[in-house]
């Protein structure tokens, strides 16, 4: 929970490709920020004892829970979205939720009440970020990018939904929640009813209503669809959608290409009705010609007795859960015959790409750093008189560290061999033109790093260079 070497805050924005205008969505990157240790300590206790009566993980678990529900026939669908969640969220409401439920929260942590409490309010209520050097501080909400924002969302929104289903009087066969997206069943007639109660909650949250067209609507990436007043459902896809994949000539292994297709197939097929399968596979085929499949290889993949069931599938990760996976950077030619060298049966080898997308193609929305600011790098510092460098590594921030470096020349005392290289040989270091040469979070890989640094280097003066 302790941070020494924090950093403010900094917002940034993510397009909105698929709205008018393409606006931006505001993010803060609390990474290394005041609260970020304490913010994820109290978001694990809290997920601990938060009440899931209402969720849904995932589109599966959807399709499994309304698989056997009868609608009568007075009764439509709709679904409702929450604007703008997270920064409406009102924090008072999940402190109520809270202590509320003291008595369970205790048991899972040993803070007492005021503690936590002072805690969570110092996380949610004093929300603070950079832009353009300048501070600002959040009126309203919780900043998308906190850690606690899930969380408190989450409460927040168990407590509007208890309380809203205590206020209806009429019968609702179903209500399930996927962060601020809500589906539920209701009679036909009670629509304006629905977006009265919701609406007028809370004066920050306000709803929006999706009804049924055609006895069809979407939810997450499944079309719910009345028959006969059962539910089916077909895998669905937005309207805005890309359907740009792994390409095939990418520079990824052959293996990581057709587990992404057998991927998209297996979930078009899970997330449909059989009636449906035909059709989406036609579609996944389509898919994975866009994106440069041989049309071979794409039926190959799609239509091949051999490969697993569906319902096989969803217990893959079941007979990969003891094996210990290392990661490899991909080199084409050579590391699949390396990899299966390596490669046990209780280790699995995996390949990594150091260039991807996000740092080739796409701009960097956040506002830069500054480099003296950064923590967790591998640096070197010229020498002023001789063509010598020191190669360093450091938790702090750069800007720490190279202050000490300064203390230990003017006292003379040779506490790294920076400082006696400069001591012995009357020497100056250019600490103006400190250069960052990579960053590393793991402190054993961090080492590992600085010293194949210096050793590629050639004329650092580093002690372990010597011999």
């Amino acid at each position: 929970m302790v941070n020494y070497n924090s950093q403010a805050p900094r917002i940034y924005g993510l397009v909105k490709n698929h709205k008018p205008n393409n606006p931006l969505s505001p993010v803060v990157s609390f990474i290394d920020s005041p609260t970020y240790g304490t913010s994820k300590y109290l978001t694990e206790i809290l997920n601990q004892i938060v009440d899931g009566k209402y969720n849904v993980k995932d589109s599966f678990e959807l399709i499994h829970k309304i698989k056997d529900i009868h609608l009568p026939p007075t009764y439509r669908l709709i679904s409702l979205d929450v604007s703008a969640l997270f920064t409406n969220i009102p924090v008072d409401l999940a402190l109520e939720c809270i202590l509320t439920e003291w008595e369970r929260v205790k048991t899972v942590t040993k803070l007492n009440q005021k503690e936590f409490i002072e805690l969570f309010s110092l996380c949610c209520k004093e929300g603070y970020f950079l832009f353009n050097n300048q501070v600002y501080s959040m009126q309203d909400g919780v900043a998308m990018g906190s850690p606690c924002a899930p969380i408190i969302a989450d409460i927040t929104m168990n407590k509007v939904l208890d309380d809203i289903m205590n206020q209806i009087d009429f019968n609702i066969p179903f209500l399930f929640k996927y962060v601020d997206d809500l589906l539920l069943a209701i009679p036909e007639d009670k629509s304006e009813v629905i977006m009265h109660i919701f609406n007028n909650y809370h004066p920050k949250l306000k709803f929006s209503i999706e009804i049924e067209q055609d006895n069809k609507i979407p939810f997450l990436d499944t079309l719910i669809i009345r028959e006969n007043n059962q539910l089916i459902t077909d895998w669905y896809r937005k309207p805005i959608r890309s359907d740009v994949y792994l390409n095939f000539h990418s520079h990824h292994p052959l293996s990581q290409k057709v587990n992404t297709a057998l991927g998209l197939k297996y979930r078009a097929l899970k997330l449909s009705d059989p009636r449906f399968h035909k059709k989406n596979l036609k579609i996944v085929k389509n898919i994975l010609i866009k994106n440069a499949f041989p049309p071979k290889l794409a039926n190959s993949i799609l239509y091949s007795t051999k490969q697993r069931t569906v319902d096989s599938w969803k217990n893959k990760n079941q007979t990969t859960e003891q094996n210990c996976f290392k990661s490899m950077v991909y080199i084409k030619g050579l590391s699949e015959t390396l990899g299966r060298t390596v490669q046990s049966n209780n280790m699995k080898v995996v390949f990594s790409n150091r260039h991807n997308l996000g740092k080739m193609v796409f701009s960097n929305m956040k506002q830069q750093m500054d480099p003296m600011n950064k923590r967790n790098v591998i640096y070197k510092i010229p020498c002023a008189d001789c063509d010598s460098v020191y190669v360093g590594q450091t938790s702090q921030q750069i800007k720490k560290r190279i202050g000490q470096h300064r203390n230990d020349i003017r006292k003379s005392t040779a506490q790294c061999a920076l400082a006696k290289h400069a001591i012995e040989n009357r020497h100056g270091f250019n600490f103006n033109n400190t250069k960052i040469i990579d960053r590393e979070c793991n402190y054993k890989k961090r080492l590992m790093k600085e010293m194949l640094y210096i050793k590629s280097e050639g004329r650092a003066c580093n002690y372990r260079t010597r011999g």
